[in-house]
């Protein structure tokens, strides 16, 4: 549901494109850090599943590595997350 665009580029990548807002997404609100609302792993685990079946013609997804290197501390007004996904030379995402 939080998925709202996709941008194909011209070298082999996918833009997808996702708002996340408090205000329609209020289940997040109880997920803080130093009164700071963060999104959770969770939720960066599900965006990046939706947007690889943006691509993927089968149901299998394997996540070999995945690194949460900053929060994302949610505001009230509208945020925009970008996913980025590029074919790899070996076919994979």
């Amino acid at each position: 549901p939080l998925l709202y665009g996709r941008t194909d580029t011209p070298n082999n990548e996918l833009i997808i494109s996702f708002d996340l807002n408090l205000k329609t997404a209020r289940f997040l609100e109880d997920h803080q850090l130093y009164h700071h609302v963060i999104f959770p792993a969770s939720g960066f685990i599900e965006l990046s599943i939706a947007s690889l079946r943006q691509v993927t013609e089968h149901g299998g997804i394997v996540f070999e590595s995945m690194s949460f290197l900053k929060a994302l501390a949610l505001k009230d007004s509208n945020q925009d997350i970008q996913v980025l996904i590029s074919l790899q030379k070996d076919r994979t995402y």
